[in-house]
């Protein structure tokens, strides 16, 4: 399983993800309290598919954060290391943003 983390990171396009930036689009009020986050899945069935990763974003001192979770080799142990690191980092949160979430 491996973590990586980036902070202050500017895609080719110049777009910077600062604190500035993300103050555009998160609200105030759970601007330092909210993780938002994605999952990527090997499918929909949840006997069959596999986690293999989950990307994050945070405010963190002012900066905004990224983090992804990813599983290298598609291993059932693998898979719930993943999900006991993104859960240590979620506890920190009062507030997760996800897209189409209610889904999952």
């Amino acid at each position: 399983m491996k973590r990586i983390k980036l902070n202050n990171i500017t895609n080719d396009t110049g777009y910077n993800t600062d604190y500035d930036t993300a103050s555009a689009f998160i609200p105030s009020s759970i601007k330092n309290r909210a993780l938002f986050l994605d999952i990527e899945t090997t499918g929909f069935s949840a006997a069959k598919a596999r986690l293999y990763l989950i990307g994050t974003a945070y405010v963190q001192d002012h900066v905004l954060v990224t983090e992804q979770f990813f599983a290298e080799t598609g291993s059932p142990d693998e898979e719930a290391a993943l999900i006991y690191e993104f859960d240590s980092l979620a506890a920190q949160f009062d507030t997760i943003v996800t897209f189409y979430g209610s889904r999952f």
